[in-house]
Protein backbone atom coordinates (compact mmCIF):
# COMPACT_ATOMS: atom_id res chain seq x y z
CA UNK A 1 0.00 0.00 0.00
CA UNK A 2 2.68 2.11 1.02
CA UNK A 3 5.35 1.21 -1.48
CA UNK A 4 4.18 3.76 -4.53
CA UNK A 5 4.03 6.85 -2.12
CA UNK A 6 7.21 6.04 -0.98
CA UNK A 7 11.16 6.08 -1.81
CA UNK A 8 14.24 7.63 -2.71
CA UNK A 9 14.89 10.18 -0.05
CA UNK A 10 11.46 9.83 1.78
CA UNK A 11 11.16 9.60 4.98
CA UNK A 12 9.07 7.64 6.99
CA UNK A 13 7.55 8.13 10.63
CA UNK A 14 5.25 5.49 11.89
CA UNK A 15 3.27 5.75 15.26
CA UNK A 16 1.76 2.70 17.38
CA UNK A 17 -0.51 2.99 20.05
CA UNK A 18 0.28 0.30 22.94
CA UNK A 19 -1.98 -0.33 25.90
CA UNK A 20 -0.97 -1.21 29.26
CA UNK A 21 -4.37 -2.73 30.18
CA UNK A 22 -4.32 -6.61 30.47
CA UNK A 23 -7.15 -7.26 28.38
CA UNK A 24 -5.96 -5.09 25.18
CA UNK A 25 -2.33 -7.39 25.53
CA UNK A 26 -3.81 -8.97 21.95
CA UNK A 27 -4.01 -5.83 20.12
CA UNK A 28 -1.12 -4.45 21.30
CA UNK A 29 1.38 -7.70 20.86
CA UNK A 30 -0.50 -7.40 17.35
CA UNK A 31 0.53 -4.20 16.53
CA UNK A 32 4.60 -4.53 18.28
CA UNK A 33 4.50 -7.44 15.70
CA UNK A 34 3.26 -5.11 12.63
CA UNK A 35 5.83 -2.35 13.81
CA UNK A 36 8.80 -4.38 13.57
CA UNK A 37 7.85 -6.17 10.51
CA UNK A 38 7.45 -2.73 8.75
CA UNK A 39 10.69 -1.92 10.32
CA UNK A 40 12.62 -4.27 8.07
CA UNK A 41 10.81 -2.61 4.95
CA UNK A 42 13.46 -1.46 2.36
CA UNK A 43 12.25 0.65 -0.59
CA UNK A 44 13.70 1.37 -3.75
CA UNK A 45 14.38 4.66 -5.71
CA UNK A 46 11.40 6.36 -6.46
CA UNK A 47 10.86 6.42 -10.10
CA UNK A 48 7.93 8.51 -11.92
CA UNK A 49 4.94 6.40 -13.04
CA UNK A 50 4.62 7.67 -17.11
CA UNK A 51 1.52 6.34 -18.44
CA UNK A 52 2.10 4.73 -22.53
CA UNK A 53 -0.06 6.36 -25.12
CA UNK A 54 -1.87 3.45 -25.08
CA UNK A 55 -2.51 3.45 -21.08
CA UNK A 56 -3.66 7.05 -22.04
CA UNK A 57 -5.94 5.63 -25.09
CA UNK A 58 -7.14 3.08 -22.80
CA UNK A 59 -8.33 5.44 -19.93
CA UNK A 60 -10.17 7.34 -22.49
CA UNK A 61 -11.92 4.72 -23.67
CA UNK A 62 -12.94 3.02 -20.30
CA UNK A 63 -14.27 6.85 -19.30
CA UNK A 64 -16.52 7.10 -22.49
CA UNK A 65 -17.99 3.83 -21.61
CA UNK A 66 -18.71 4.45 -18.09
CA UNK A 67 -20.81 7.17 -19.19
CA UNK A 68 -22.23 5.59 -22.15
CA UNK A 69 -23.29 2.49 -19.61
CA UNK A 70 -24.32 4.98 -17.02
CA UNK A 71 -26.50 7.36 -19.49
CA UNK A 72 -28.41 3.51 -20.71
CA UNK A 73 -28.85 2.42 -17.26
CA UNK A 74 -30.86 6.15 -16.58
CA UNK A 75 -32.67 5.82 -19.41
CA UNK A 76 -34.05 2.23 -18.93
CA UNK A 77 -35.05 3.01 -15.27
CA UNK A 78 -36.81 6.30 -16.34
CA UNK A 79 -38.41 3.72 -18.96
CA UNK A 80 -39.24 1.04 -16.58
CA UNK A 81 -40.82 3.91 -14.04
CA UNK A 82 -42.87 5.20 -17.41
CA UNK A 83 -44.13 1.34 -17.85
CA UNK A 84 -45.37 0.78 -14.48
CA UNK A 85 -46.58 4.58 -13.68
CA UNK A 86 -48.71 4.21 -17.34
CA UNK A 87 -50.06 0.83 -16.27
CA UNK A 88 -50.48 1.87 -12.77
CA UNK A 89 -52.79 4.77 -13.89
CA UNK A 90 -54.74 2.86 -16.63
CA UNK A 91 -55.52 0.12 -13.72
CA UNK A 92 -57.38 3.07 -11.46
Amino acid sequence: MFYVSLGGQAKTLMFVHISPEADALGETLSTLKFAERVSTVELGAARVNKDSSDVKELKEQVLALTFFYHDTFKLNVQCVLSFFVKSYLSDC
